[in-house]
């Protein structure tokens, strides 16, 4: 009976070391189920972080685009202006040229006017 006893208390020995292990490889795996579910739930927030950053980089891009066109047309404009000025002096110096033909013509056809005058009515005197 004492061996019955003996052999008994062995095997409760070896089960008390085994639950032991089981307990503890259960404690190990609860932790990594632990960090695993920290895990899933940290890439949940990243995905959800990354849809807002993909709104505001959409956001970003229409923003550019319209300051982009802005840019263009405030370019044009600038350049319009610019050859507005360029051609200014041009419109200015042809305009007074014109001015200038103008009047040498009428200069000119006034001449010819009192020439024929006084070639017609020699008798009147023009001086």
């Amino acid at each position: 009976m004492d061996e019955l006893i003996s052999k008994l208390n062995t095997q409760v020995a070896e089960h008390e070391v085994r639950i032991k292990n089981v307990e503890e490889n259960q404690a190990q795996m609860k932790e990594k189920v632990d960090d695993i579910h920290r895990m899933a739930t940290s890439i949940e927030l990243i995905a959800h972080d990354m849809s807002y950053m993909k709104t505001d980089v959409s956001e970003l891009k229409d923003g550019q685009s319209e300051l982009r066109s802005d840019f263009k047309k405030s370019q044009e404009e600038i350049r319009g202006k610019f050859q507005d000025i360029e051609t200014e002096p041009l419109k200015k110096k042809s305009s007074f040229l014109d001015f200038i033909k103008d009047k040498a013509l009428v200069i000119i056809v006034t001449g010819l006017i009192i020439y024929i005058l006084t070639q017609l009515f020699p008798q009147i005197n023009w001086k």
